[in-house]
């Protein structure tokens, strides 16, 4: 079990890293298309006012909402936070993803296709 662990660990940092490597031009992009929505005026009020009201417009976010509420109070208007985390969750599921598959009786190969 410890093996597979550092298995993990290692499949973890090594798919955040390449992911990086990807993104690494358009980390620091700024708001983008629909993103203006997001940008807040007061952050520390929606951190848990999301999940209580309709913004922005009529989409129910909360999640989302809060994640940047939370963001902008704390590091400003950058969108870096945000990116590093949207990285972090897709790597994440990637790899459940794969687990999965493994699990399923999928071979190295097929997993690693998800």
């Amino acid at each position: 079990m410890r093996s597979f662990s550092r298995h993990l660990i290692g499949w973890c940092v090594g798919c955040f890293g390449l992911a990086l490597l990807i993104y690494a031009p358009v980390l620091r992009g700024g708001f983008f298309i629909d993103d203006w929505e997001f940008l807040l005026s007061d952050p520390g009020k929606d951190i848990l006012g999301a999940f209580t009201r309709l913004h922005p417009y009529v989409f129910y976010r909360p999640l989302q909402l809060s994640l940047v509420a939370m963001s902008q109070t704390v590091f400003g208007q950058t969108t870096l936070p945000i990116h590093l985390m949207q990285i972090g969750i897709h790597v994440g599921l990637a790899l459940l993803v794969a687990h999965a598959c493994l699990r399923l009786g999928a071979s190295s190969l097929g997993a690693a296709a998800g």
